[in-house]
């Protein structure tokens, strides 16, 4: 995957972050056609209804009031974090491990 961007060193990083981004939405956009063809051909007008009611890239707000409604239960999203927070912390203690015991090694 990194072979593609392997001359970009060389470029200024305004250009080099264009062209990436364009790449990475144009992967994405090429994916959702694929996909929303597929799932047509499976689900036929119950997708279609989806499509014109679900906006595919911008967020619609009009109907935000009604998830305001019904609330947030904090705890529980809180709580399905715990398993990425463990991850970021063990990286954070090897880290510093790594950096303890890095003088007594040399």
């Amino acid at each position: 995957m990194f072979s593609r961007y392997r001359g970009f060193s060389y470029l200024p990083p305004f250009f080099v972050m264009a062209v990436t981004f364009y790449q990475e939405w144009e992967d994405d956009h090429l994916v959702v056609l694929y996909e929303e063809k597929k799932l047509l051909e499976r689900w036929g007008d119950e997708y279609r209804a989806y499509l014109n009611e679900v906006p595919r890239w911008i967020p619609n707000l009009k109907n935000l009031h009604k998830a305001k409604e019904d609330g947030v239960n904090w705890i529980d999203a809180l709580r399905s974090e715990v398993p990425s927070l463990l991850v970021i912390l063990f990286g954070i203690f090897i880290f510093a491990i790594k950096e303890i015991l890095s003088p007594l090694v040399e």
